[in-house]
This record gives C-alpha cells, sequence and structure tokens, in this order.
C-alpha cells in the first residue's frame, strides 16, 4: 500500500491542477448493454460574435465512436459544462446534409419525450441543465459515422476598462477522450468591430482573416490541440465613445437594446491613487482534494506582484492538518526589498506544505466484478489507490488495508452462507473501529442479503425502480458531497425502522434512495441507485460523493484561518487582505451564521474587518467539491463564506471554478477599487420617460475603477433612447445623460434580435429565479417563448419536421427561418392553422382563423376517444388560444382536431385541421 500511496502523490503534485471543472465526460453506449465507451470529438469549430455585454458563441460539434460497436446503433451522452453564466438559447441537429432545429419545452416533458421516441429508432437530441451541469443526448449514431450539433450560447464579458476578456469553452472540448483535440477559432468583425483581438495565454499567437460564403468577416485561429491550455481567454478592445457604448435591433413591435458605460470615463473621474499599506496573505490548504502544491507556487510567483505594490510591507499565514505557520516569523516581509524567490522558497518549507505532501491518500477495494463494473469511472485512479478482488471471502484478509471497500455481489449473484457471513462481520467491526466505509448495493432481489440488512433494521423495498430527481441531505454524512438535485434513470426506496440511520439521498417522493450508518468509528453506506445505466459523466458525479471521501479526513482550518485575521486586525491594524482557501466543508446559508459565531472569538463584527479579497482554490478539477448554488452563482465547499466575509468587508471573491490564474493577475489589484457608483438612471424614449423592462446588468465580472457597467431593455419603436445616468464619487455627485439612435442600429436579422432578445430575457428569468416562491408555470412559458435553456426547460430535436433545411453554408444558420417564426407567421399569412404545445404544467391549443366564427376544439387519445371537447366563438382573425385542463390528460399520444365555421356563410366554409402531439 505504500508504495502506492508514494505513486499518487505523484499525481497529485502534477495533475491536480489541470483546469478542468466538475463533470465534463463523453460517453458511448449501445442498446441493452450495461457499460458505456469513450466518445470522441472528430472536428470542432467555435464561432464567437461581440454584443457588449456579452458574446455569442456557436460550437459546431461533430461526435463519433470510432468503431467500437460495429454495425450498431450506439447513443450519445455529453456531460459537460460552459463558462460561468452562459445561457444556451438554441440548439440544432443535422441530419445528413440537412440541419434542424430543437423545439423548446419542460424538462420533464421533453425528456419523457426523448426517452419514448429512442425506443422507436427515431433521430432525437435532447439537451438539459440542472445547476450549470449540462446534459446532452443523442440517438443514433450509426458506429464508425459521426454525428453533428450546434450549440449556440451567450456567455458573459468581464471588462478591465475597455479591454474584454471572454472565457471560452475549454471545459467542454477537454472532455473529448481523444490524445489531442484541434479546434477552428473564428472571430465575427462584421459585428460591433471588436479589434486588437488576441488570446491572453497566447500573447505571441496572431489571428488571421477570413470570410465565409456569406461574406462575413472573420478573424481565424487554429489550435492544434486545446488540451495542452488549461484556460483559453479571448481578449479585445470594446469601442466605448465617451464611455458608452450601446448595441440595438428591431422588429416591427420592439426593440431591445444593451447599453455599457465605463464609469470613470463616462463621467471623466480621476482614478484614486492607492497608498501603500499592510496586507495579509492568508492560505488555507485544509481541503482533501485539488491540493496545489508545485502549481500553485508557480501560480503564486506570477500573482503576487499584481497584488502587492511597490512599498507595501506584508506577512503571510498559512495552515493545512494541524500546521499553522507564519511567514516570516516575525515582522513583515517588504515588496521593494524582498524578492519574490524567498517568499515563495518560505512557503515550500513550511511546514503546512511539507504536511500536504505527505499525507496518504485513501485506499479503495473492489470485493468483487460487480462492483467495479458498476461503481468504477474514469479519473477514479487520481482520487484513490484502488484494487480489485474477485469476492468479498478474498478480501477479508487486506480488508485492514483500505479505507473504502465496495461489494455488490454478495447480496444476490454470490449469496454468503450463514458461515462466511459471520467471519464478514467480524472482519467489518474491524474495519469499522479503523474508520473505513464499507459500501453496498440492495434492491428486492437482494431480500437474503446479509451484510445491509443485518446492521440496518427493518430494511426493505416497498416499490419498484422509478425514475425521480433526487435531492440531497446537506445535513448528511456524505449528503452534503452530492449534487443538490439530479436526475437518475432508475433507482428503489430504502425503507427502514433504524433510528440511527441517516437518509443522504432522496427521491421526489421524499423517500431515501441513500442511507448511511455510523459503526464504532466507521461508516456503513448503502445505495439504492441502480448502477449499470450510469454513464462515465453520471459516475464521476454521483460516485464520488458515495465513496465519501471527503469523510476521511475531517481536519478543518479555514475558520482558524479567519480568525487569526480577526485577531490580527484587533491588536496590529492591517489595510488589506487577501484569503486563498481550497476548504471542502460545505457552508450554505443555513449553516453560515453558525461558522460566523466560531469565526468572531474577538466580539468585534466582520464588518470592522478592512477588505478582505477571496480566491476560493476548488477548481473542480477531477473531483466534485460539495456546491451550493444561490442566484445562480455557485459556491464549492467553503465559497459562500469566503464570500461572505468579502461582502461584509468590502472585498472581491473570485471562484477558481469560473476564472483562471492569468485573469485573476490582470485584475486582482483592482478588485476593491470603484471610486464610482451608480445611484439612479432614468430612460426616455421619443421624450417620453419610462423605466419599465429596463434592468442592470450585474456587474459581477468586472472589476477596478473603469469596471464597466451594463444595462440591457426593451422598448417600443422609436427614434432614440436617453438613459440619464446620477452617480457617486467620493463626496461629489455627477449627472451625464447618453442618447443612441435606433434607426442607427445594426442590420436586423433574426439571428442579432435573437440574441439581444436573449440577453434581455435572461435577466428577466434571473430576477424569477430569484423570487421566493418560484412560479415555475411563469418561468417556464417566459423561457420557451425566448428559447431560454434553465433547470425547467430543455431542448429537444425530433425527426424531421417543418424547421428542417437544406445547409448552404457549414457555418451560418441565419436564412433558415426559426420554429417561432413559422409559428408567428400564420397569423400574418391570413390562413387557418393549429399549433398544440403540450408542457408538464398545462397542454395550450393555437387556433388561427383568418376571420371571426365558431371553432370546435377536440382531442381524442390513442384508442380513437374524445377526451375533451370545447366550442369556442371567436370575434376576430388572428390567433386565439385554448388552454386544455391537466386533469383532461394522461402520459400518452394524442391527435387535435380543429374544426372551424366561418361567420355567416355555408358549410363549405368549415375547415378541419388535426396535430399529433404528446402529453
Amino acid at each position: 500500500m505504500r508504495k502506492c500511496t508514494l505513486i499518487f502523490v505523484f499525481f497529485r503534485i502534477s495533475i491536480f491542477f489541470s483546469h478542468a471543472c466538475a463533470v465534463n465526460e463523453i460517453s458511448i453506449r449501445e442498446d441493452f448493454h450495461h457499460y458505456t465507451e469513450p466518445g470522441y470529438i472528430q472536428k470542432a469549430t467555435l464561432s464567437v460574435e461581440n454584443y457588449g455585454a456579452y458574446c455569442e458563441q456557436s460550437l459546431y460539434i461533430e461526435y463519433c465512436d470510432r468503431e467500437q460497436f460495429p454495425g450498431n446503433n450506439v447513443e450519445i451522452i455529453h456531460r459537460f459544462e460552459l463558462p460561468e453564466h452562459s445561457v444556451v438559447h438554441d440548439l440544432w441537429l443535422w441530419i445528413g446534409d440537412s440541419v434542424m432545429q430543437a423545439e423548446i419545452n419542460d424538462t420533464r416533458r421533453a425528456r419523457e419525450i426523448y426517452d419514448s421516441v429512442t425506443s422507436f429508432k427515431r433521430d432525437p437530441a435532447f439537451l438539459n441543465v440542472t445547476n450549470n451541469q449540462y446534459e446532452l443526448r443523442i440517438y443514433p449514431l450509426q458506429s464508425g459515422s459521426f454525428r453533428k450539433v450546434k450549440i449556440r450560447f451567450i456567455v458573459p464579458v468581464r471588462y478591465i476598462g475597455m479591454e474584454a476578456h471572454v472565457d471560452l469553452p475549454l471545459r467542454f472540448l477537454k472532455s473529448d477522450n481523444s490524445l489531442q483535440t484541434p479546434l477552428q477559432l473564428l472571430v465575427r468583425t462584421d459585428i460591433n468591430s471588436p479589434h486588437d483581438i488576441s488570446i491572453m495565454e497566447l500573447p505571441g499567437m496572431k489571428f488571421s482573416p477570413m470570410s465565409d460564403t456569406l461574406g462575413k468577416s472573420f478573424q481565424q485561429m487554429m489550435f492544434s490541440d486545446i488540451k495542452r491550455h488549461n484556460s483559453l481567454t479571448l481578449m479585445y478592445q470594446q469601442m466605448f465613445n465617451e464611455g458608452a457604448a450601446a448595441t440595438t435591433a428591431c422588429d416591427s413591435s420592439a426593440c431591445y437594446f444593451t447599453l455599457g458605460i465605463n464609469p470613470g470615463d463616462f463621467f471623466g473621474i480621476t482614478p484614486p491613487v492607492e497608498k501603500p499599506g499592510k496586507k495579509i496573505i492568508g492560505i488555507d490548504l485544509s481541503g482533501i482534494y485539488g491540493v496545489p502544491s508545485d502549481d500553485l507556487l508557480s501560480n503564486l510567483h506570477n500573482f503576487l506582484p499584481s497584488w502587492l505594490g511597490e512599498s507595501d510591507t506584508f506577512k503571510i499565514f498559512i495552515t493545512a492538518g494541524n500546521a499553522f505557520d507564519t511567514i516570516p516569523h516575525a515582522g513583515w516581509f517588504y515588496s521593494k526589498t524582498d524578492s519574490i524567490d524567498i517568499i515563495i522558497s518560505a512557503l515550500d518549507s513550511s511546514a503546512a506544505l511539507r504536511e500536504i505532501k505527505i499525507t496518504p491518500v485513501p485506499g479503495l477495494l473492489f470485493c468483487d466484478d460487480w462492483a467495479e463494473n458498476d461503481f468504477a469511472f474514469p479519473g477514479l485512479e487520481k482520487l484513490a489507490v484502488c484494487a480489485k478482488v474477485n469476492s468479498i471471502m478474498d478480501a477479508l484478509p487486506i480488508l485492514q488495508e483500505y479505507d473504502i471497500v465496495v461489494a455488490s455481489m454478495h447480496g444476490h449473484e454470490a449469496l454468503l452462507s450463514d458461515s462466511e457471513a459471520e467471519s464478514v462481520h467480524a472482519a467489518l467491526e474491524q474495519f469499522w473501529d479503523k474508520g473505513g466505509t464499507f459500501i453496498t448495493y440492495y434492491d428486492h432481489n437482494r431480500e437474503k442479503e446479509k451484510i445491509a440488512s443485518r446492521y440496518i433494521s427493518g430494511l426493505q423495498i416497498p416499490a419498484s425502480f422509478k425514475a425521480s430527481m433526487l435531492t440531497r441531505n446537506a445535513d448528511g454524512i456524505i449528503g452534503p458531497n452530492f449534487p443538490e438535485t439530479f436526475y437518475y434513470h432508475t433507482s428503489c426506496p430504502l425503507i427502514n425502522s433504524d433510528s440511527s440511520v441517516i437518509e443522504e439521498l432522496l427521491n421526489e417522493d421524499n423517500e431515501p434512495v441513500v442511507l448511511s450508518k455510523r459503526i464504532n468509528n466507521g461508516l456503513l453506506v448503502v445505495t439504492g441507485m441502480w448502477p449499470p445505466h450510469d454513464d462515465a459523466g453520471l459516475k464521476q458525479q454521483v460516485h464520488t460523493a458515495l465513496f465519501g471521501f471527503q469523510q476521511l479526513h475531517q481536519t478543518r482550518r479555514l475558520n482558524d484561518l479567519l480568525t487569526a485575521l480577526m485577531q490580527d486586525n484587533a491588536a496590529h491594524p492591517y489595510d488589506h487582505a487577501l484569503v486563498l482557501s481550497n476548504s471542502d466543508y460545505l457552508v450554505t446559508d443555513q449553516n453560515l451564521a453558525e461558522e460566523l459565531i466560531k469565526i468572531d472569538t474577538t466580539g468585534t463584527g466582520i464588518g470592522a474587518l478592512p477588505p478582505v479579497t477571496s480566491v476560493n482554490l476548488l477548481d473542480g478539477a477531477h473531483y466534485t467539491p460539495p456546491v451550493f448554488t444561490l442566484h445562480n452563482d455557485n459556491y464549492y465547499g467553503s465559497g459562500y463564506l469566503l464570500n461572505y466575509f468579502s461582502q461584509e468587508t468590502g472585498g472581491a471573491y473570485f471562484g477558481m471554478h469560473a476564472y483562471s490564474w492569468s485573469f485573476l493577475s490582470k485584475v486582482i489589484d483592482q478588485a476593491t477599487v470603484s471610486p464610482v457608483t451608480i445611484t439612479n438612471y432614468t430612460i426616455r424614449v421619443d421624450g417620453n420617460s419610462s423605466t419599465q423592462n429596463v434592468i442592470k446588468e450585474l456587474d459581477r465580472y468586472n472589476a477596478g475603477y473603469n469596471a464597466a457597467c451594463f444595462y440591457t431593455g426593451t422598448t417600443g419603436p422609436g427614434d432614440a433612447i436617453t438613459v440619464s445616468f446620477t452617480a457617486q464619487s467620493m463626496d461629489s455627485t455627477h449627472e451625464k445623460a447618453v442618447t443612441f439612435d435606433i434607426q442607427e442600429c445594426l442590420p436586423c436579422t433574426p439571428d442579432i434580435l435573437d440574441i439581444l432578445s436573449a440577453i434581455y430575457a435572461q435577466e428577466i428569468l434571473t430576477k424569477m429565479l430569484n423570487q421566493t416562491p418560484i412560479d415555475t408555470n411563469a418561468i417556464v412559458s417566459f423561457a420557451m417563448q425566448h428559447r431560454i435553456l434553465n433547470d425547467f426547460t430543455a431542448f429537444i430535436a425530433l425527426e424531421p419536421h417543418d424547421s428542417v433545411y437544406f445547409l448552404d453554408s457549414p457555418f451560418d444558420e441565419s436564412n433558415y427561418p426559426h420554429v417561432t417564426d413559422i409559428q408567428s407567421d400564420i397569423a400574418q399569412q391570413n390562413r387557418f392553422d393549429l399549433t398544440v404545445t403540450a408542457t408538464l404544467y398545462e397542454t395550450v391549443a393555437r387556433i388561427c382563423v383568418p376571420l371571426r366564427g365558431h371553432i370546435k376544439l377536440r382531442i381524442f387519445n390513442s384508442a380513437g376517444q374524445c377526451v375533451y371537447s370545447e366550442m369556442i366563438a371567436v370575434e376576430n382573425r388572428g390567433i386565439h388560444s385554448v388552454r386544455i385542463p391537466k386533469q383532461a390528460l394522461c402520459k400518452g399520444a394524442y391527435i387535435c382536431v380543429a374544426k372551424f365555421y366561418a361567420a355567416d356563410t355555408k358549410g363549405s366554409s368549415q375547415r378541419l385541421i388535426s396535430k399529433f402531439f404528446i402529453y
């Protein structure tokens, strides 16, 4: 075991700071097989367009399986993440030389449709998101061929002055299982004219000009292998005319706009002069995984000079395990005279870093083939030293050498005899004495099982398997490590009568599907989640939590570090603090107050501290830490606590899952410099005052004296929009207005209008999602109207329908009408037509009539029975909506029939139309 541990420490040093976030994995699965194989990206093209507050990015991806299943159809399963706060607003699926735009539906209905359609061997794609984790499924892929999709999404732009920084979807692309992943990057230059385009991490590489077949202008860069990079950030200069920049797009009924201002330039305010001061750097390395070592020291070498001024004095607190060091041990460093090399050397030789380098890593033993096949996942070897035996009886002689043991077959496939069971119980008692974790699977086939049922009284399976949204118990032992909520295909509830059992994971009916029980110093974990259908990405996401790695080492030192900062400030006041931490202890809004009481031993309150800028080092590389989501922001581990400290003291918070070290080095010294505060704004359209539908863009993406503030909104048609701002700077009040002409807006193509409306719609949805209680019906309806993907909606592309078009250009679909355009054109064509939208919450039939009359609406089930009928009088032409009561329909396939009777005419004016739909 010691030899394996030493091998793993090497992995820890060399691998853990590759910048990949949480679950990004492509899997390929064949019908009727309980395992997956790696999936591949055959070709990738990324197109980027600048729209001020956001960039629109379009990913063109060709998936393949490299003929791993000759002659068969397989399913592509891609779990991925996009840059922080990205919003998907379109999905296209290729069928041969044609392309099909996906429709948007509520998530549950879309998933049910996808599951039912795949059984008929058609051509669907399904895309949904839960807590910023995306799931894309495509079926079928004929083994050896490829399937192509396009995903359109908007990404918030971060600004330092007029310099724009845009994260590229590197994590998405690095999920490719190929040894190398090439990328073609196209940046459009004939829209909003970005200039001085470059890649921050590759300053020596140059873009080259190109044009497509439609005459659009781009700057192009080819990457031979994007896997060599830890981050890729597109940079360009944004034009702010006298501190302001607007982007608008209009149609006959509405105008959407974004407006950005750089407050310092806009109001002509000189930035404050930073004075030398005393600074403290606190480094907490008490988290289990993602522990930085050589990479952290290398990044600090480039990072610290950005935060420290030449005349600053500073000292460092560093903690890990049982060590707490102060560097230097007496006095302060002087930035001007002390070399950064001396500081890094002192850190490297600190007791805290020495303790990290010798900390043993967990040993994990699989006791049978099923345990390994069902619970192992790609990358597990980077989290633990793994071994396998053929049976739990074979494991008994070496059981005490491991920290985590997983067994499955003993419960059904290879039942233990009574004497064997007694031997296992005796060995497990010793295993638990030393603090080990034993994990096993349980279902209705395992009623004769002799381990879980012995230790958990009344354990039984009252119901059959079912799919469900699962929710974690954040107060459990391993519960905090699971995703907050996630969809799971097959699980069974584990009912029991044991009062000492903890319910770690629950289904939609509040029934437990994962149980744990403390036995001696160890832990018994029983899961009812059926793992054979898990793809590799889902295993990585769920089984890291199930194994309970975090429970093996409970040392928590972040609180000690923050307490030391408060005590030091009370005794010897300083001017600014910088805290870097990888604490993976979960802090949420429920336990924040409890943690603050432990920290504030001085009784002075957090607000008495000088600015505390914090950096959460947990980036999700190879290990998904516990996460807490609030207002669409993810906080890994203790990130919410760090963010609270920064907010209360006037500092800034940065999560390394969302920021690169390169960007952080550029912005960290400006993070708390904000001399201008916008206190009020009003808008006028053609002289009419209105503030309706104007939303201040969240400015968390930007930092520094010239931190750009963005606004987005919609108005009726007009010639000009005037926005008046009032701002406060030190003791001065400033007022200024900016006017932009609607007639000078960009050429109003459907794409541009879609993008600006998506920006506006996302701001509205963010407010709706943050309200309590959440109105899910309103959210689904508004998101579907604007084609915005969120936790309540999903994209689904079914077999060829009216929105399939032959492609003239491989990178442009802007000339093809969208699904919503087809529906809205009905009224303008003065014809009789019918559309049906079926969601989990309601079914709506929209009937367009050319003149007044009556509509007879009927719905028939698959047996031909009429389940709903209604006669509607219509007094004018146009679209009329009819909401069908939820109780009228059950799950299944239906035909909606509408018959129109024109007023004051004979029977020859009767018209009939029908549409098939699935509820």
